[in-house]
Order: C-alpha cells, then structure tokens, then sequence
C-alpha cells in the first residue's frame, strides 16, 4: 500500500514539472487573485455610492481582502446581502419624487369649508356644498366670488360688455362671407 501511495505521488510530481501544467497553474493562481481583488474593489466603490459613511467602503473591501482568495464568493455574498438597497442617487431622486408628490397636493385647490379638495372650475363644492364660484352671465365660464369682472370676458356683473377689454372683432374673409350669404338669407326668409 505505502507503494502505491509512493508512486501515485511519483506521478503527480512528474505531471505538475511539466512546464505547461506550471504556466496553467500559475495563470489560474494568478486569475483567482486577479478576481479577488477586482471583487474588493467593486465592493469598495459599490458602497461609496450607497452609503455616506467614508470609512465603510474601506472596511468592506478589507473584508473581502481578509476572506483570503478562496474565501472571497462567501464574503461576496454576504456583502450582497447587507448592502443598502438603494443607492445614494436613486434614495434622493425618490426623496424629492415624495416631495414633488407632496407640493402637487399642498398646492391644489381645497374647499375652505371643508378642506376637500376641488377643481379650478368648480361652482361648489361636492362635499359640502360651499359656493366656490360664480357663473358669468355673458361667456358662462366660472369666476371667483371676489371678481367684479369676468377675466374671460370682461363683462361686468349687471352691466355690459367692457369695448376696451376686448380685442377688435376679425372681418370674415371675402370667401366665407359670399358662401355664406345665400344660406343667411334663405335662413332669415
């Protein structure tokens, strides 16, 4: 048996002398230290972006580095798992999603009877039945309650259209005017 032990080593000798087995082993050596450092550096930089702390990123790749070379998938994976989520750019781009969020609704209209929230061209509100606006008379289109002029329109509240708030009617061109004036005058006959 101790022979056989001795030959097996004879030949596992002889085949690792061998100048090709020694640059595979090398390179192979050399590629696994290559890959555990690389995995060290993405740990260290995979971190500064997601987290403030200066010195965590330092002792994550020291970690990874500790691991040793045959260790360093375990550290990897456990490195995944504890990681932040986020990065430091998607957490802010969501914080000022929120607070965008947030402005759009602080900055909509709200009843001031019950604080529901309406729409610009709403009379009353839904809820409560609080008057929010008035109707033009003249264009029909919603007015504050504290309007004495309708912006739209300009016409004021019982009196007639302001001529210096309008702007000057447009003449109809000379083709409309001559095709439409047979249907006007079978109309008014």
């Amino acid at each position: 048996m101790g022979n056989l032990i001795y030959e097996f080593g004879e030949a596992v000798a002889a085949f690792t002398d061998q100048p090709v087995v020694r640059a595979l082993v090398a390179g192979a050596a050399i590629y696994l230290v290559l890959v555990w450092l690389a995995a060290a550096f993405w740990a260290f930089h995979d971190l500064r972006r997601r987290h403030r702390d200066p010195a965590l990123p330092y002792v994550a790749a020291a970690a990874i580095i500790i691991a040793s070379p045959m260790l360093f998938p375990l550290a990897v994976i456990v490195y995944r798992i504890v990681r932040p989520g986020e990065t430091l750019a998607e957490s802010r781009e969501r914080q000022l999603n929120d607070r965008l969020v947030d402005l759009e609704v602080s900055e909509s209209l709200h009843c001031p009877g019950c604080g529901q929230g309406v729409e610009e061209q709403w009379l009353a509100c839904p809820a409560c039945r609080t008057r929010l606006a008035h109707r033009c008379l003249s264009c029909h289109r919603s007015m504050g309650l504290d309007w004495t002029v309708c912006a739209w329109c300009g016409t004021e509240f019982g009196r007639p259209v302001i001529a210096d708030a309008l702007p000057a009617p447009v003449a109809a061109p000379a083709v409309w005017s001559t095709a439409a004036e047979p249907h006007v005058e079978a109309a008014r006959a």
